[in-house]
């Protein structure tokens, strides 16, 4: 085990560390980091310098000139620090991947002893510019060209700042860590730096578990206004489109309906645009619900019809005889601790996304910590994260709706007793006990 420091012993200098993340803001980022600020201050004396995400994330040239001496005081405060910890999510540093890495060099030089948290690292576009032309003209649309030139753009942006902190490495002590095994090859082995460490998400110490795994359930169904004894299965965090909501709609159709799904977030921030009356992928969700309840009720007259024909009456599928409009409930974004008890009580967490190279959802992890039943898609992310957590949760392929309807209504797995022996090892304490190690040195890089 790791934890094994004497934290708060008597007579100790502490030591200074600042997170530069996001704060106090609507996003995982932020919520992470208020786990970290309290997991490390068992260690050191701990600030958050907090981003200006209203600068850094505006393209606009006479903003970048604010954004870029934001970025520069944040530089000229690390003197005052003994060790640096950046959460860099590439899109809360600038708009564009010049900005980014510009940004990125200036906050990894000032840095006097960094530990660089790179929570996602993608390899070069192996996609041909012909191959992505060739899927554009056969879809109608640019999507895929654009995709091709973002990807690759920033792909080498990945690359070009972890050939940074090498080059910063050989004056002093520069750090990445990253929360999957596949990410910590792609550092070590492809962009050849040494000085990686990987560990997965973690936000709950081991008596915040047992706090929340404690508290008596609650009625969920009677809180969100669908009727008694329903169960309710939900996708959560922003309505993007990578966490395949469109799966989960189509699943409401297979199921009885006693079932509901519960979309537990909204759309994300930088998705708003001005004058668009609706964000085109919240659209498109709109439109599959209403296309699915239209499939619905095609197939209740027809049968009627053939009732009528046949001058009998057949016993009607009842889950024809409720709109799907009915069992979906959106209750927009929930606050920290809300968001810990649903995924406790909500009768199964659903990550039904698809691959586009995540490193690690935070969902799923804090799904399991809070004890909740929990099936994911058999994507690459998913893969990743059993490689640490091992078969705790249950599995479905993307896409396959038919699928995850008959696991929901399946007996869960038991996962309780392997969680928790999973947990003595992979939790919150440990990871910052191992970035200790980093920051003093005393890590043993193998």
């Amino acid at each position: 085990m790791i934890f094994n420091r004497k934290f708060g012993a008597p007579g100790l200098q502490r030591k200074k560390l600042a997170i530069i993340s996001t704060y106090n803001e609507n996003c995982g980022n932020a919520s992470y980091t208020h786990v970290l600020k309290v997991a490390f201050s068992e260690i050191f004396d701990v600030d958050v310098i907090p981003l200006d995400l209203f600068l850094l994330q505006k393209p606009q040239p006479f903003i970048n000139i604010h954004a870029d001496a934001h970025i520069k005081s944040i530089c000229a405060k690390l003197k005052n620090y003994d060790y640096v910890n950046i959460q860099f999510e590439a899109g809360l540093y600038g708009a564009t991947a010049g900005a980014i890495l510009r940004r990125m060099k200036w906050l990894i030089d000032a840095a006097p002893n960094l530990i660089l948290t790179m929570h996602r690292v993608d390899v070069a576009e192996t996609t041909s510019l012909i191959e992505a032309i060739g899927k554009s003209v056969r879809a109608l649309r640019a999507g895929p060209l654009f995709h091709h030139f973002r990807n690759k753009e920033f792909s080498v942006l990945y690359h070009n700042i972890v050939l940074h902190c090498k080059e910063q490495s050989a004056r002093k002590n520069v750090w990445i860590k990253v929360h999957a095994k596949r990410e910590h090859r792609v550092i070590r082995d492809v962009f050849r730096f040494k000085n990686v460490i990987h560990y997965p998400l973690a936000f709950l110490n081991k008596e915040e578990q047992k706090k929340v795994k404690a508290l008596p359930k609650a009625d969920l169904a009677a809180r969100f206004g669908l009727p008694q004894g329903s169960k309710l299965f939900g996708v959560f965090g922003y309505i993007s489109n990578y966490k395949g909501i469109e799966t989960a709609i189509k699943t409401v159709a297979q199921l009885p309906t006693d079932w509901h799904l519960v979309i537990a977030g909204s759309q994300h921030p930088q998705s708003i645009k001005a004058y668009k009356d609706v964000d085109p992928y919240l659209e498109s969700i709109l439109n599959l619900i209403a296309n699915e309840d239209a499939e619905r009720e095609r197939k209740l007259a027809k049968l009627a019809r053939v009732n009528h024909y046949l001058e009998k009456t057949e016993v009607v599928d009842e889950r024809l005889t409720k709109p799907i409009t009915d069992r979906i409930k959106f209750i927009g974004s929930l606050d920290d601790d809300d968001f810990v008890h649903v995924l406790r009580d909500i009768d199964a967490v659903v990550l039904p996304y698809i691959e586009v190279g995540q490193s690690m959802s935070g969902v799923i992890v804090l799904a399991m910590e809070a004890g909740g039943r929990v099936l994911g898609a058999n994507n690459l992310s998913f893969a990743e994260t059993r490689k640490y957590f091992g078969d705790t949760f249950e599995r479905f392929d993307i896409g396959n709706h038919i699928e995850l309807a008959q696991r929901l209504q399946a007996e869960p797995l038991e996962v309780e007793a392997a969680r928790t022996a999973i947990f003595e090892t992979y939790n919150i304490r440990n990871s910052v006990a191992l970035q200790a190690q980093v920051f003093e040195g005393t890590y043993k890089n193998v």
